[in-house]
């Protein structure tokens, strides 16, 4: 398709990607949002991608021509994906700015987290979208906290579903500072959710003894 720039390409790879991104996030591939607007709008009039709402936010995915140009796939089952997706990819957003990078799954260490790290020190990210009860959190965590991969994995960071942190889930005492709760981030929060984590680390940044794998302490959780 030769009307296709390149920037076309990269926003196209990234919506397919992330199986659908939220419009605000594309709109940062553009040099002003009045110029994501209208390119995005002539790649949804040449029928590369959908545009739809879901969860109160514009999405974007790809059309059967848009997977065919970038050699991606369709989305099915919008909503639920798209949110999804976007809490990864703002997850994501927030720790690379804090100078984390994802790394490969340690040895023993779970697959339904994702691990990142920094500065030597390995992060364990665990991203919720509907948090009912506390035992869906104790089966986040304690695969990492009872496991050989908790020499390794130095930090959780549970990410869930909340504004505050009267909304956040109580964690026990004997699941130790190790575990912080935050709350997802999003387009608005991101700015304030980097500040805190931030600080947290300057905070804890001391390597962590082997005495206080073990011991309990309190959770810390964050607001976003």
């Amino acid at each position: 398709m030769s009307f296709l720039t390149n920037r076309d390409r990269r926003v196209l790879q990234e919506v397919g990607h992330l199986k659908a991104a939220p419009l605000s996030h594309l709109l940062g591939f553009f040099p002003t949002s009045s110029a994501g607007y209208v390119r995005l709008g002539v790649l949804a009039r040449r029928g590369l991608v959908h545009r739809f709402s879901a969860k109160g936010a514009r999405w974007v995915s790809l059309s059967p021509s848009g997977a065919a140009a970038v050699g991606g796939t369709v989305l099915r089952g919008r909503s639920r994906i798209a949110e999804r997706r976007a809490a990864l990819a703002n997850v994501h957003h927030l720790l690379t700015s804090c100078g984390y990078a994802r790394v490969p799954r340690p040895p023993s260490a779970p697959r339904s987290l994702v691990y990142y790290e920094r500065m030597g020190e390995i992060l364990g990210v665990a991203i919720t979208l509907r948090l009912r009860r506390r035992g869906h959190l104790q089966a986040l965590t304690h695969p990492v906290i009872f496991s050989p991969a908790s020499r390794v994995v130095r930090r959780i960071i549970v990410f869930v579903p909340g504004t505050t942190s009267r909304r956040l889930p109580a964690v026990p005492e004997s699941w130790q500072s190790r575990i912080v709760l935050m709350s997802l981030p999003n387009s608005m929060t991101i700015g304030i959710m980097k500040r805190q984590l931030l600080e947290y680390l300057h905070c804890h940044s001391t390597p962590v003894r082997r005495s206080q794998m073990t011991g309990p302490s309190p959770a810390r959780t964050m607001r976003g």
